[in-house]
């Protein structure tokens, strides 16, 4: 694996849905390339930061109703993405 398929699959890394073989590579690769490791470093503190200073912040009920049913209708098969 090379620096650009780590850079292209870092966020799905660091949000543990690649299938375990890529993640290992992945893995592997950050660990032996200094370049990707402090990529992988500044992502993995962006989002810290941004989950500590986003935390109080809370969704409009609407929102969060619309995303709830969107997401209930995706997992019974169903488009809600696009209506159908």
């Amino acid at each position: 694996m090379d620096c650009e398929q780590v850079i292209r699959l870092l966020w799905t890394w660091l949000d543990r849905e690649l299938e375990v073989e890529v993640s290992q590579e992945v893995e592997e690769h950050v660990r032996a390339c200094l370049r990707c490791k402090e990529h992988a470093d500044f992502e993995r503190r962006l989002r810290e930061i941004i989950q500590t200073c986003c935390k109080k912040d809370k969704a409009p009920a609407g929102l969060r109703a619309r995303l709830l049913a969107l997401l209930a209708e995706s997992s019974h098969g169903g488009d809600a993405l696009s209506g159908h």
